[in-house]
């Protein structure tokens, strides 16, 4: 019915789908459908399948590739996504990549993707999305594990001109990697938001991994943001905060 339906919608602007919550590879299935109403059943007729946890992943891809299909990506300005392993984005995501290689009107991009051991290898097709994403405003990229270093999907020379809004949750990268992408954008960036977020030693000598506090000191001194908030930890130091109107 969707893929009957999507194509005559006048002005497509926004995808927002993720039926199922996530939380570091733990799922919530949704009641089953045979537990609702009679209206409800009616309403909500998606097959049922005896993997649903597993499918939901490429409910999500299909939605975005029926879009492509339909023409919508040149007026697209909303992408949010959850549900979908990493892994299943660079695999199924890559596949018709060509129809959205540009995403002229794309101003928010949010991304909750399930991580696993070996996820490192899978960020190619994603980061080279990111990279062509030139109008973004927000961008929000949520992982379940530790696993992905920030290099690898924000290369060092990124700018978005417009950029007001970067969530990172569940990253690794060394201090002076983030300074620079966030220099990049300080005199747009009002809204910074990092959690459980590991900072790692970098490959020059002797130089240290970095720390919390003097990152702190870096964004009342260097940044004009109107929002922080952090959560998160730094061999065994936890760091809880919010800022409003540093």
């Amino acid at each position: 019915m969707l893929a009957t339906t999507l194509p005559k919608l006048p002005g497509l602007a926004g995808i927002r789908c993720g039926a199922i919550k996530m939380y570091y590879d733990t799922y919530y299935q949704a009641p089953s459908i045979e537990s609702m109403s009679m209206t409800a059943q009616q309403i909500l007729c998606q097959p049922q399948y005896k993997h649903g946890i597993y499918q939901a992943q490429f409910h999500s891809l299909d939605l975005f590739k029926l879009a492509c299909d339909s023409g919508y990506v040149p007026h697209l300005s909303e992408l949010s996504l959850s549900c979908i392993t990493l892994k299943s984005w660079d695999n199924q995501a890559a596949s018709f990549m060509k129809k959205y290689e540009n995403l002229p009107a794309l101003k928010t991009l949010s991304l909750e993707l399930s991580t696993h051991q070996s996820s490192a290898n899978h960020t190619f097709n994603l980061a080279k999305m990111i990279t062509r994403c030139r109008a973004l405003q927000s961008l929000r990229l949520s992982f379940t594990t530790v696993e992905i270093h920030l290099s690898s999907l924000i290369n060092k020379v990124q700018y978005w001109e417009h950029l007001t809004e970067l969530s990172l949750h569940a990253i690794e990268t060394t201090e002076d990697y983030l300074r620079h992408i966030l220099l990049r954008h300080a005199s747009t960036l009002r809204s910074f938001e990092l959690s459980n977020t590991t900072f790692t030693y970098s490959r020059v000598k002797n130089q240290p991994c970095g720390s919390f506090v003097d990152f702190f000191q870096f964004l009342n001194q260097s940044m004009t943001l109107e929002y922080a908030e952090f959560e998160g930890h730094n061999f065994g130091a936890s760091v809880r905060g919010r800022l409003n109107g540093s």
